[in-house]
């Protein structure tokens, strides 16, 4: 479904669009009329997977401390994104708009803005912890952005769930800059009187800010590994692969590579496109482990042929 996008244009004739959700809702599988094709689309998905139209809310997936290994697990887009965070906190103030940042999953990690607004976005649970997927609360910006892979926005009848139709959201995926897999989603949001059509582009300029300075940090980690890699003279570097934090190589020695390809291992695809890390390299299994640390407090793993070398910052730990 990546692709599948349309510019948002005017906002659509409630009574039409109203009216083609209650005809879909309430039985009648029919094409319907005065509706884009992506959000009746994407109402038809929510059918399908059984979603409440009634709904009222989102659902909360996180307690207090499961949000906190969420977030932790999504620390480099926290980071990256918290500047622009920070300017939502004071641009968005008495704008009526917050501005939302989720992770893959759909659950939001944090929110910042209006204040007022915050408060109203928590009866609709618009909160860290809760589950903005379509799949747990119907058409919706976060969730419908994430289903197609483009910008979204969906105004305010366009939503699925009764509960959320006073409210417009439009939302961009923040990608990884090198294999463009989905690092989390970028929304804004308000009630429908605030919200407008060039919140869509604040998302997707913000989102674009995001991934840059999350290529500008991996960039600078991917130097210093090398740096403090170079500089282990007692290492054979042709038995040597470097992999960064998220597992894609930084450096692979020549003996490496061989000994890697009759391993049927492909390195350059690990940590990749979603590929499956080796078990050797899981992040779980990091304890198993010893860690590169180049200066920077970002991890990275080093494997030799017959043995798991330790360093960092030039000495051994």
């Amino acid at each position: 479904m990546q692709g599948e996008t349309q510019p948002p244009g005017d906002p659509p004739s409630v009574p039409s669009v109203f009216d083609a959700w209650e005809t879909l809702v309430t039985g009648d599988a029919r094409a319907v009329a005065g509706v884009r094709d992506l959000v009746e689309n994407s109402w038809r998905r929510c059918l399908k997977t059984g979603v409440d139209p009634a709904g009222r809310e989102a659902p909360l997936v996180c307690s207090e401390d499961r949000l906190g290994l969420r977030r932790e697990r999504a620390e480099d887009l926290r980071g990256a994104a918290a500047p622009v965070m920070g300017d939502a906190r004071a641009f968005l103030a008495e704008t009526g708009t917050m501005m939302v940042l989720a992770d893959p999953d759909g659950v939001v990690l944090d929110v910042e803005g209006d204040g007022r607004t915050r408060d109203r976005g928590e009866v609709i649970r618009l909160m860290p912890g809760a589950d903005w997927t379509e799949t747990a609360s119907g058409t919706n910006a976060i969730g419908t952005a994430l289903a197609l892979g483009a910008p979204v926005q969906i105004h305010a009848v366009e939503h699925f769930c009764a509960g959320i139709k006073q409210w417009t959201c439009s939302a961009a995926v923040i990608r990884d800059p090198v294999d463009r897999t989905a690092l989390g989603v970028l929304d804004i949001s308000g009630l429908s009187g605030a919200h407008n059509a060039h919140c869509l582009a604040l998302a997707v300029t913000a989102a674009g800010r995001i991934e840059g300075r999350i290529a500008k940090r991996d960039l600078n980690l991917r130097a210093r590994l090398i740096e403090a890699v170079l500089s282990e003279e007692r290492w054979p570097m042709d038995r040597l692969v470097v992999f960064d934090h998220r597992g894609r190589p930084v450096r692979i020695g020549d003996r490496a590579r061989r000994l890697l390809k009759e391993m049927a291992l492909d390195p350059a695809r690990t940590g990749t496109g979603g590929a499956a890390l080796p078990d050797w390299l899981k992040i779980e299994a990091a304890s198993r482990f010893s860690m590169l640390r180049a200066g920077s407090g970002r991890s990275a793993w080093c494997r030799r042929a017959d043995r798991i070398c330790p360093a960092g910052r030039g000495r051994a730990i």
